[in-house]
């Protein structure tokens, strides 16, 4: 996020991919946004048992948040099949060359998730 930030404008966007059952970013931003002063400190309501273990922690960083909840443009959700999609498509899809965990390939997998239904007003929250 830092070297993305020092880039001149315009600058890609940022969207932040994480787990149905762990999507505590996506709710603290929506919480920020509405005022709460609690933003960024929030647990997620999900259980937390996601094949995106990486992912899979249930509340923000504190050294994290701030730049998350000021920087990115958008927050996808996703399921463990989009993830486990995306691993495929990496691994198969590249003749083997790029081997990425559920974590590692939830970016595919929610571009994966993005392309199939366009209307993500259930799925993403934005600034």
């Amino acid at each position: 996020v830092y070297a993305v930030l020092r880039m001149p404008l315009p600058r890609p966007r940022i969207i932040i991919v994480e787990p149905a059952d762990a999507a505590c970013l996506r709710d603290n931003a929506i919480a920020a946004k509405a005022g709460d002063p609690e933003a960024g400190m929030k647990m997620c309501a999900g259980q937390t048992d996601s094949v995106m273990a990486g992912l899979n922690c249930g509340q923000p960083s504190c050294t994290a948040w701030p730049l998350l909840r000021d920087f990115a443009d958008a927050f996808l959700v996703i399921g463990d099949g989009w993830a486990r999609a995306g691993t495929r498509q990496l691994f198969f899809d590249r003749g083997g060359g790029c081997r990425a965990g559920e974590s590692g390939a939830a970016a595919a997998g929610g571009l994966l998730a993005c392309l199939s239904d366009l209307d993500l007003t259930k799925k993403t929250w934005s600034r």
